[in-house]
């Protein structure tokens, strides 16, 4: 029973560990966004991502394509 509990409280610390880090890698990449600083949107995307971006319907595989729709989607657009 206290091994248990033991695991069930450890659980609970990792998953709000987890979730306080995701809050901070959000919260980064926002205000990346709003600062229009490309190197720091990218900052931790995965080498293979694969990105389905609007409003263009633009498929990218290529992380350097996408700095091409980074950029035609800041310029159709307001700043926030």
């Amino acid at each position: 029973m206290f091994g248990d509990v033991l695991i069930s409280n450890m659980a609970q610390r990792i998953a709000e560990e987890d979730e306080a880090e995701l809050r901070k890698i959000f919260q980064r990449w926002t205000e990346a966004v709003h600062a229009q600083d490309y190197n720091a949107i990218r900052q931790n995307h995965a080498p293979d991502i694969l990105m389905f971006d609007v409003p263009l319907l633009f498929l990218s595989g290529d992380r350097t394509l996408h700095g091409d729709m980074e950029t035609i989607l800041f310029t159709s657009r307001q700043n926030p």
